[in-house]
């Protein structure tokens, strides 16, 4: 089996990436892929046994950098001084209310297939698990640090925070499927959690 961090593989991986980005996942050929990355029939096919595994290795690894990428972003936006965890829910709020935008309906069904590949592929199970433990980790300290600051409740713990963020996050893409109406209710319950979870009322 060809090894995880080889330089081939990165390079397929981002030219798939670009590739996708540019033209959707029907849209990537493999000649695409080989004539932008310089990387033969052979050497893709060693890295990768089908057009298949390819999508979904780039699918994983634009979704473990987006991952890290939103991590950081909640990491910035959120002041941990006036809004405290309302402020880190506020996002996901917004993200929801803007569900019409296909891109973002389209990186929410990006998700979903990422996600269910890697119950099939250990591999990516590995790399999306533990790209999902790395924003635990971060968010955890992240809530610990508002907790600390008397901004957020310590009726639960900072884990248990972090958690049901990532979740509701992961969440968000079974809510696009309902149609119109449910941005509403979704805005309501999210208020309220926030607001239970604020220290400071």
């Amino acid at each position: 089996m060809a090894d995880r961090s080889s330089p081939v593989r990165e390079r397929l991986l981002d030219v798939t990436i670009e590739l996708i980005d540019e033209f959707g996942v029907d849209g990537v050929r493999l000649r695409d892929v080989m004539d932008r990355s310089g990387v033969t029939n052979g050497s893709l096919y060693w890295e990768f046994t089908n057009r298949r595994a390819l999508i979904d290795a780039a699918l994983a690894e634009r979704y473990v950098r987006r991952l890290a990428e939103r991590t950081e972003e909640a990491f910035a936006h959120v002041d941990t001084t006036e809004n405290g965890i309302g402020s880190m829910l506020a996002p996901m709020i917004d993200a929801f209310a803007e569900s019409a935008e296909s891109e973002l309906r389209a990186a929410r069904a990006d998700r979903v297939t990422v996600l269910a590949a890697a119950l099939g592929d250990e591999r990516l199970a590995q790399q999306v698990g533990q790209a999902q433990a790395e924003q635990i980790t971060r968010l955890t300290e992240l809530v610990a640090d508002l907790q600390g600051r008397g901004r957020v409740t310590t009726d639960v713990s900072a884990r248990s925070v972090a958690l049901l963020v990532q979740v509701v996050s992961v969440g968000l893409s079974a809510l696009d499927l309902p149609g119109p109406g449910v941005h509403e209710d979704w805005r309501e319950i999210v208020a309220y959690v926030a607001t239970q979870l604020r220290h400071d009322l």
